[in-house]
C-alpha cells in the first residue's frame, strides 16, 4: 500500500462520504492524483463512488466494507509504530519532544494557509 492510499482511507475513515474535491484539500493533492488515487482504490475494493446526496452531478467516495478493515487496520499500525518511537525517547524528554512536534505541526499548518 502506498502512502498516498493510506492517507487517503484514514482520510476517508474520518470523513465520510466526501467529494473527490474536498479529498483532494484534505490530502493537499491536486484534483487529477486523487482521481487516480480514487481509481486505484476503488480497483482495489477498499472505496466506492455514489451520487453525491448533495448534488446529482457529483459523485461521492466512500470507504466500503472492506475499505473501513483496511483503513483501521492502517491506524493500529501507525499507532503501534508512534508507541514504539516514544517508548524510544526517554521519559525525561518526551513532553519537550511533543510540545516541539505540536509547535511544527501548527507552523506547518499555518505556513500551508499562506498564499504563495
Amino acid at each position: 500500500m502506498s502512502v498516498a492510499e493510506a492517507h487517503a482511507l484514514t482520510e476517508l475513515a474520518r470523513e465520510a462520504p466526501s467529494s473527490q474535491n474536498g479529498l483532494a484539500a484534505r490530502l493537499g493533492l491536486e484534483k487529477s492524483t486523487v482521481s487516480r488515487l480514487v481509481g486505484q482504490l476503488e480497483v482495489k475494493g477498499w472505496i466506492e463512488r455514489r451520487r453525491s446526496p448533495m448534488d446529482a452531478r457529483a459523485q461521492a467516495v466512500a470507504l466500503t466494507d472492506t475499505g473501513r478493515r483496511i483503513a483501521a487496520a492502517v491506524a493500529a499500525a501507525r499507532a503501534q509504530k508512534m508507541e514504539r518511537v516514544l517508548r524510544a525517547i526517554p521519559e525525561e524528554q518526551r513532553h519537550v519532544v511533543i510540545g516541539a512536534l505540536g509547535t511544527l505541526v501548527e507552523a506547518i499548518r499555518e505556513s500551508s494557509d499562506e498564499q504563495p
